[in-house]
């Protein structure tokens, strides 16, 4: 686990920018992770994000946060070591009672409940059944479920589906008598 966790950040300030000091961070810190005691089997089977309230309170219209979080996606997948074009990357939505009915909330957790139509091998999880701790952070009851949640994610996301290979010949299928309906339902 390579935690890259950094409170109160956006993309509007910078943070998580090409070169943004958040960014940079992490990269480093998983460069470490790779190169570090395990060497060779070391690797990253997924990027786990939560992140955009910041970003909702500085007012950022959500096509504006939908191209920064595309752009961020792709960087991550192209300069981190041990990370990929397929590496999953899993989000998490806001709470929804901070998000109620402000637009700039609903569009920006809008854009994070939708990442699969910004790239591939990206699922979000469900916000249902959820609650805060302080309106804007969800509590740990829901934090645990959220766990369980990004794992779940994970699985769909690494688990091949499974294939099925029907074959009906005449000779395979099953035979069965032909009883007549009692007469009174002839």
């Amino acid at each position: 686990i390579v935690n890259c966790a950094r409170g109160a950040t956006s993309f509007v300030d910078g943070t998580w920018l090409d070169n943004g000091v958040g960014t940079t961070w992490c990269r480093n810190r998983t460069a470490t992770a790779m190169s570090g005691v395990g060497g060779a089997a070391n690797r990253v089977i997924a990027i786990l994000w939560h992140q955009g309230e910041s970003d909702a309170l500085s007012g950022v219209p959500a096509a504006t946060y939908a191209t920064n979080f595309q752009h961020f996606i792709g960087t991550v997948r192209s300069t981190f070591a041990g990370i990929n074009s397929s590496t999953p990357f899993i989000v998490g939505p806001m709470v929804p009672a901070w998000v109620g009915a402000d637009s700039v909330r609903v569009g920006i957790n809008n854009v994070i409940k939708n990442v699969t139509a910004l790239a591939n091998y990206t699922a979000c999880i469900s916000d249902s059944n959820l609650t805060s701790l302080d309106t804007i952070h969800f509590d740990t009851p829901s934090l645990r479920i959220m766990g369980a949640r990004y794992y779940a994610a994970y699985q769909s996301l690494t688990t091949p589906a499974p294939t099925v290979s029907v074959s009906l010949h005449k000779s395979s299928l099953p035979t069965f008598p032909i009883r007549h309906a009692p007469r009174a339902l002839r």
